[in-house]
């Protein structure tokens, strides 16, 4: 299952229909091919929206119910690469759609690219993110040459 840009708009606006007869608030920040698409190039096509939620429940049951009736996957929008977005770095999140208390983000451009990195350092070496007490000790977490993003030393 592919999702074009053309899908991602529909997706999107959406969810923020029924958010916001539901008298929901959400925030969406989205990172990784769908934000590439959606605000910097036209990408063919990309698999899913990775994206941090807030709140994750109101939000996801409302995705999953636009999925069903596109005949999506349920997780067309999922939660599951919010651990590469950096803690305690401003990745320069930048507005798509701000509404009351419905809002849809993207990551800048720099902090994509950062976050594609990071995804393909753990995809090439093991990494114990999700077993350590914080990224900041895992071997595989980014680092430049002042240090860690986060600016802890």
């Amino acid at each position: 299952m592919s999702l074009d840009r053309a899908d991602l708009i529909r997706g999107l606006k959406a969810v923020v229909t029924l958010l916001r007869e539901r008298g929901e608030p959400a925030g969406i920040r989205i990172i990784g091919g769908a934000a590439l698409s959606l605000r910097y190039f036209e990408r063919r096509t990309t698999e899913d929206v990775d994206a941090k939620v807030h709140p994750p429940e109101s939000t996801l049951e409302v995705t999953a119910e636009i999925a069903t009736a596109n005949g999506w996957p349920s997780d067309w929008l999922n939660t599951k690469a919010d651990h590469f977005i950096p803690m305690s770095k401003d990745v320069g999140w930048e507005s798509l759609y701000v509404h009351g208390a419905v809002s849809i983000w993207v990551a800048s451009a720099p902090a994509l690219l950062a976050m594609k990195l990071r995804a393909r350092c753990c995809l090439t070496r093991p990494c114990a993110c999700s077993t350590r007490s914080s990224r900041r000790d895992c071997p595989t977490f980014p680092r430049n040459h002042h240090g860690p993003i986060s600016g802890e030393t």
